[in-house]
């Protein structure tokens, strides 16, 4: 997905979802536990966007870059770029 600075309907509407996703469990696990966890560390994909909406969901939490998608990444840019 990765659009830098450009970002379409679409996209728009991938991040509303995971969000509204990321709510929903948050709402459950306060129903079935009385609280929700309060994770250290998020590790996905670099898709900034991703990684953007858990920093909000989870204040606090560091989210990164996992290294098995790290070469990855610089390939793409360096043909892109």
């Amino acid at each position: 997905m990765g659009f830098g600075n450009q970002i379409t309907f679409r996209h728009f509407q991938l991040l509303l979802y995971l969000w509204l996703a990321i709510d929903l469990v948050k709402q459950k696990f306060k129903e079935l536990f009385g609280g929700v966890p309060a994770p250290t560390i998020f590790v996905a994909y670099y898709e900034l966007a991703l990684l953007g909406v858990v920093a909000d969901c989870f204040p606090g939490c560091k989210s990164s870059g996992c290294w098995f998608h790290s070469p990855q990444v610089s390939l793409v840019q360096h043909q892109t770029g």
